[in-house]
């Protein structure tokens, strides 16, 4: 291609040369042999002319001249076709060699759908406009090259060089000139999924035991408050697309309203994310359960359970998300998904200081119990195995335990005088009272103190 380009342009500059100007004479001998002096410029002599140009013997300057031009245009327009089928030779083997599938025409466009991948260089449409070309979504490397629809509608292409990839739903170029690339998109970065595309998957691919919700319209309820898309690949956070991304490969807990433990803006915190998302949207006005999303948080790591996704009795943060489905319909619902609720409960083995379950108080972690007047809060109270409770104690109000095997505020003799906190190492309920205003039967200022295990499915 290079040797053929070469004497094209040769040829070329060749013919843009002007002619070499006649030498003006007197006489002949003013003239190079065989040349004679013809009005006033040296030309061939006649024999000579004659045998060169077939009997046609130039007479004047201006002959000279119009012979000068015809040579000249002549070499032009053969140096045009070598230059011509130079640079289709050069297209065609740059096509043969990319695999890309490029048009080339002076005033004409083309494009084509589908992708063409061959090597390193990807094409899914070019144009062009005189011999200018343009790719779409390409790119340019040594390696291979492939495009992929996954669960999410996301397509990509990737190489071992230069890459340039698009989502669905985003239009994308990419230009190439020598080792330089650029490429440009339009739409979100974010992946988003649908809620009918959500609950379709979830309730398909997670069935019997693995199920996350009762039906698809409560999917639909708990998908109201997922936010859609996720800035990130594969989807994270707490968002419809990250679970919907798990659900299509059956990893069902983390498909399902908690997150588990993976589908979650703050570590840990996915299931009361999602409940708090869900009581701030269906429980507002006269209803509200909380003032902000902060305190609902804070309230909700109180709670000792994070049960099952289809929980509905149960003390669990579970139960109560799975009750605000009821309360989107009816706002009065919403108690039943309180902190303290009256639905979502577990019943202690046996009742002290008036405490059902419906009544107790969660709280992780340590304690501190506080009296109030003449009365011990919270009143019914429930920890975790290992939880380590403060109660206030002083000569008018001495705090003291019954005797129960566990009770850390058992004690044979008076209490302290001042508060005084013990560890619950077994599970059990237990009573605490005030020995001067209180009864060990839990009655006047009393407690209960309900123990728990650790946290389970």
């Amino acid at each position: 291609m290079g040797r053929g380009l070469g004497l094209a342009i040769t040829l070329l500059l060749a013919a843009c040369l002007p002619p070499v100007p006649a030498t003006r004479c007197a006489t002949d001998d003013d003239c190079a042999t065989r040349n004679t002096c013809l009005d006033g410029y040296c030309q061939e002599s006649v024999a000579t002319s004659a045998s060169s140009t077939g009997g046609v013997v130039p007479s004047s300057s201006a002959s000279s001249a119009a012979a000068s031009s015809s040579s000249v245009n002549s070499l032009a327009a053969a140096a045009a076709a070598l230059v011509t089928n130079a640079v289709n030779s050069a297209l065609n083997a740059s096509s043969s060699s990319s695999g890309a599938t490029t048009s080339a025409a002076v005033g004409t466009s083309s494009s084509s759908s589908g992708v063409t991948s061959t090597g390193g260089l990807t094409s899914s449409s070019s144009s062009s406009t005189g011999a200018a070309s343009s790719l779409s979504s390409t790119s340019v490397g040594t390696g291979n090259s492939s495009s992929s629809s996954g669960a999410f509608g996301v397509s990509s292409s990737s190489s071992s060089g230069v890459v340039a990839s698009s989502s669905s739903g985003a239009s994308s170029s990419s230009s190439n000139v020598g080792a330089s690339s650029s490429s440009s998109s339009s739409g979100g970065t974010g992946v988003g999924v649908s809620c009918e595309t959500y609950c379709n998957t979830v309730m398909t691919r997670c069935t019997g035991p693995e199920a996350q919700f009762p039906d698809e319209g409560s999917c639909n309820i708990h998908c109201q408050v997922m936010a859609s898309s996720s800035n990130t690949f594969p989807p994270s956070g707490n968002t419809a697309s990250c679970r919907h991304y798990w659900a299509s490969y059956n990893q069902c807990a983390q498909a399902g309203p908690s997150g588990g433990g993976v589908c979650e803006d703050v570590d840990g915190q996915g299931a009361c994310e999602h409940y708090c998302d869900m009581a701030l949207t269906w429980c507002g006005g006269a209803t509200t359960l909380f003032n902000s999303r902060a305190e609902c948080l804070a309230e909700c790591a109180n709670l000792l359970f994070q049960g099952g996704p289809l929980d509905q009795t149960r003390d669990s943060i579970s139960c109560r998300s799975n009750h605000l489905v009821m309360a989107q319909a009816d706002s009065f619902l919403c108690s039943g998904a309180a902190p303290v609720s009256d639905v979502c409960y577990d019943t202690p083995e046996r009742v002290v200081a008036g405490c059902g379950g419906e009544a107790y108080a969660s709280r992780a972690g340590d304690v501190v119990v506080e009296r109030t007047g003449m009365d011990l809060l919270p009143r019914c109270l429930k920890v975790r195995v290992g939880s380590t409770v403060t109660v206030p104690s002083s000569e008018v109000h001495p705090t003291m335990g019954t005797q129960e095997g566990g009770n850390p505020f058992y004690t044979p003799g008076a209490p302290p005088f001042e508060p005084w906190s013990g560890v619950f190492s077994l599970e059990g309920v237990y009573t605490v009272y005030c020995g001067a205003h209180g009864d060990f039967d839990g009655a006047g200022e009393a407690m209960a103190i309900w123990v728990v295990p650790e946290d389970t499915p």
